[in-house]
């Protein structure tokens, strides 16, 4: 039987496991945003940025509803294998994937039939408005995707060597 790694490895080689995949990721998205707003400000304008930062509430609140159901989900995994069931952590870890899925369609739907209203709400102004309908009307339909892969990762992976008891 093998051990879970969090249990037994030193925190500096956890950190380097664990930490430099985040931050990297963390980089290469916030490398995308500069990248994004100036192919966007050069291609539409001023128009076009300020339509993205109007759009930007949506993926805010995707990703505090991705990391609810995400990091409770995982807590719940962590708790049942803490406790050596391995069977419930996998139906804990199902339940958050599958909620994580209902929750990502309800969002579209959600937004997609209240997308001109949370526009306004969010600041959107008559010469931002067509820009900011088009380009948060697709970015909507990615969205359960990204409330799917943001949740799943919290939750660690799990195989029989990590899993079993």
């Amino acid at each position: 039987m093998t051990e879970n790694p969090l249990g037994y490895e030193k925190i500096s080689k956890l950190l380097k496991r664990f930490a430099v995949p985040s931050i990297t990721a963390t980089l290469v998205g916030s490398l995308y945003n500069i990248v994004d707003q100036i192919f966007i400000g050069q291609g539409v304008g001023y128009l076009g940025n300020a339509a993205t930062n109007v759009s930007y509430p949506f993926s805010t609140i995707c990703l505090a509803v991705s990391l609810l159901v995400g990091i409770g989900s995982a807590s719940r995994f962590s708790l049942y294998l803490g406790n050596k069931e391995p069977e419930s952590a996998a139906k804990a870890a199902g339940n958050g994937i599958s909620l994580m899925v209902i929750f990502g369609l309800a969002y579209l739907v959600t937004g997609e039939s209240l997308l001109s209203w949370l526009l306004k709400l969010f600041g959107a102004t008559t010469e931002v408005f067509p820009f900011a309908r088009q380009y948060a009307g697709v970015t909507l339909v990615g969205m359960p995707f990204l409330i799917v892969t943001n949740g799943m990762s919290n939750i660690p992976a799990c195989g029989k060597r990590t899993c079993s008891q």
